[in-house]
């Protein structure tokens, strides 16, 4: 999204290298406009857009009469590392180049207000209040236009987009999430805060994510801006849509995002006893996904995806070699400036990028002296270009904190009480390609 008062600005559209084609959020029917590849941008307001990439368009032409259309949508969720790069931000162009399907990627209009924001909500700004709904409607013109299915798919930040736009559904649609955020108010205050002031500055510029702030003062100056930031109340899912909801069991937030989230919609979840459980259209999906950020590997990924393709009535099942997938697929995000490719990756607890650990490359170490816990990852020389490192700790199996990415390969943490055990997971993230390794930390004796 562009803003013609921005003093830096954050947005080029054209790094992409695609055809950009303009349309106006008031237009009733799409036109023939929308049979090409490109970046398709819908202005809601002077200068300020909504971005849709939409990629290999010829593959719907190619269906027969007799085959079903499907039309992929990726949301994008957290951005690990943004490293001041300029949006629009897009999500999913991998995974439909692996499926052979075509895919609309959808951008958050919020994203390049702001250096400092790099989660993606899709819950809009002043220059846009109203993006989910946009969003919602253009998808519901699009199905129909393209006469295709449409398959949403998102993690963590990104799966609360692909669940807000849900509701404004009356076409047939299928969506995959994992892990995701369900409201705002539960999440991290520093991400709210920064987002509220960057995005809805005129009554928020005071704010300072050091600023002491409750949940409920918070949750009130989302709803001050008109945003819908809470789906685990009054939250509903129309008949035509079939939600997959995958969720690592070992994932902190089942209790503060999943369970309400799914007891709203008539589950009876209990965080202590996850079993999947089936309410009309909605599936929820209870597993101990790929270690790491808790996002699902990209089998998984895949798997889930071809299941609700597939449209199937058979249960799913990630053990079920039948059912697994095999293809390979990145979750990457793609850029180019000029012919240059632009490192952005798009990594985050909803969205994992999977490369083979060799032991050779680096080493987690961890050591406790007294309450405080000193972790560090350590690199063999000349074998990273620009590394990256981020923490989380784990205390009797569950984890209790994290250190996001950041230059520095040491971090300190702080011990509270006598754990019976204590693990570490280090991560390397460079050049777009992300590595971990878990520890056991060695407990003075009791």
């Amino acid at each position: 999204m562009k803003n013609a008062n921005n003093t830096h600005d954050l947005y080029d559209v054209f790094q992409w290298n695609e055809n950009v084609i303009d349309h106006h959020s008031d237009e009733i029917t799409p036109d023939a406009s929308w049979d090409q590849d490109g970046i398709h941008r819908i202005f809601v307001t002077d200068g300020n857009s909504i971005d849709l990439l939409l990629h290999n368009h010829v593959l719907l032409d190619e269906c027969s009469p007799s085959q079903e259309r499907i039309l992929l949508v990726g949301f994008t969720g957290d951005m690990a590392l943004r490293d001041k790069q300029k949006g629009p931000f897009f999500f999913g162009l991998d995974i439909a180049e692996q499926l052979r399907l075509p895919v609309l990627a959808v951008a958050d209009p919020t994203i390049s207000k702001s250096e400092d924001l790099n989660i993606a909500w899709y819950t809009g700004n002043e220059n846009a209040p109203k993006a989910i709904e946009v969003i919602g409607t253009w998808l519901n013109k699009l199905a129909r236009h393209y006469n295709a299915r449409l398959v949403l798919f998102g993690g963590s930040a990104g799966s609360f987009g692909a669940l807000s736009v849900l509701p404004y559904m009356t076409e047939s649609t299928g969506c995959l999430v994992w892990n995701p955020q369900t409201s705002l108010a539960q999440c991290d205050k520093t991400f709210v805060i920064s987002y509220l002031k960057n995005a809805f500055p005129t009554r928020n510029s005071e704010l300072s994510i050091n600023d002491e702030i409750s949940q409920q003062d918070l949750a009130a100056r989302l709803v001050r801006e008109g945003i819908y930031y809470d789906l685990q109340r009054n939250y509903q899912i129309p008949s035509a849509v079939k939600l997959l909801f995958l969720e690592n069991k070992t994932d902190v937030h089942v209790a503060s995002h999943a369970s309400p989230f799914l007891n709203n919609l008539g589950f009876a979840i209990d965080s202590k006893n996850l079993t999947n459980q089936r309410v009309n259209n909605v599936f929820a999906h209870f597993d101990v996904l790929d270690e790491g950020l808790d996002a699902p590997n990209q089998k998984t990924v895949t798997t889930c995806l071809k299941w609700l393709i597939d449209n199937s009535d058979v249960p799913l099942d990630l053990t079920d070699p039948k059912q697994q997938s095999d293809i390979p697929i990145g979750l990457t995000a793609l850029a180019q400036q000029s012919d240059t490719p632009i490192d952005l990756v798009v990594a985050s607890e909803q969205q994992s990028i999977d490369t083979a650990q060799e032991e050779e490359k680096f080493e987690v170490t961890a050591t406790l002296d007294g309450s405080n816990l000193l972790a560090s990852v350590h690199v063999v020389p000349g074998v990273f270009i620009k590394p990256f490192f981020a923490f989380y700790l784990f205390i009797d199996g569950q984890r209790t904190s994290i250190k996001p990415y950041s230059p520095e390969n040491s971090t300190l943490f702080e011990i509270s009480g006598r754990p019976n055990k204590i693990e570490v997971t280090g991560y390397v993230l460079d050049n777009g390609k992300r590595d971990s390794k878990r520890i056991n930390v060695d407990l003075p004796a009791q």
